[in-house]
C-alpha cells in the first residue's frame, strides 16, 4: 500500500489461485478518516472518539455488485472480528480467502443473506 492520497493498494487473498485485487486511496485524514476505491467501489473507514480510551469504528461501503452482495460484507465482518487479536499483538496475516469453506465466512454470508432478504422487498437470495 502506498499510504498517500492517490496511492495504489494491492490486496492479496490466500486462496488457491492467489487472487489479487486493486484499489486506490482517496482520502487520508489521520486519525479519523480513511477512504479507498476497491474495484470501483468506495470504502470509508471512520474513527469517532468516545472517550480517551475508546472509539467507534464505522465502515461505510458505497455499493456492492450483485454477485458480492453477501460475500463482501461477510468478508469485512470476518476481518473486523480479527481486529482484537491484532490489537493484542498478533502480527501474522489472517488467511482471508484461504478456503471457500471457511465456517466463519459461511456463517456471516448466511447472516447477510437473511438481512438482505428481510430488508429488501422482493429479494430472495439463496
Amino acid at each position: 500500500m502506498e499510504f498517500k492520497v492517490g496511492g495504489k493498494m494491492i490486496i492479496h487473498f490466500a486462496d488457491e489461485a492467489k487472487s489479487v485485487s486493486h484499489g486506490e486511496i482517496v482520502t487520508i485524514e489521520p486519525p479519523h478518516l480513511f477512504e479507498f476505491l476497491w474495484e470501483g467501489e468506495l470504502a470509508r473507514w471512520e474513527l469517532e472518539a468516545q472517550s480517551k480510551a475508546s472509539c467507534i469504528l464505522k465502515l461505510t461501503y458505497s455499493r456492492f455488485a450483485e454477485k458480492y452482495i453477501t460475500g463482501v460484507p461477510a468478508g469485512f465482518h470476518v476481518i473486523l472480528d480479527q481486529l482484537e487479536t491484532v490489537l493484542d499483538g498478533r502480527t501474522e496475516p489472517y488467511p482471508l480467502g484461504a478456503t471457500t469453506e471457511d465456517p466463519h465466512q459461511k456463517k456471516m454470508e448466511g447472516m447477510y443473506r437473511d438481512l438482505v432478504n428481510d430488508t429488501l422487498p422482493g429479494t430472495k437470495l439463496k
